[in-house]
């Protein structure tokens, strides 16, 4: 199993101790287009996605509830 196919397995194992890089690559190997929002927030829009996916992040780890709405969008 390669490290990308690793990724998205931990996450949804535990959305707890995810960090903003490892959200990065995994929404960018599922063809989500980052773009500069304010201050500390990350935007990622898909073109099968109606709405854009916010990442905000104010510490080390993203907060559980946005990892499982990036879980719900890659689903669909």
């Amino acid at each position: 199993m390669t490290k990308r196919e690793k990724r998205l397995p931990k996450a949804r194992q535990n959305p707890k101790n995810v960090t903003q890089e490892e959200l990065d690559i995994i929404l960018k190997d599922f063809g989500f287009e980052p773009r500069a929002g304010k201050e500390s927030h990350t935007v990622y829009q898909h073109s099968q996605l109606e709405n854009p996916i916010v990442i905000a992040v104010h510490g080390t780890h993203v907060p559980a509830y946005i990892v499982k709405q990036v879980l719900a969008a890659i689903d669909r």
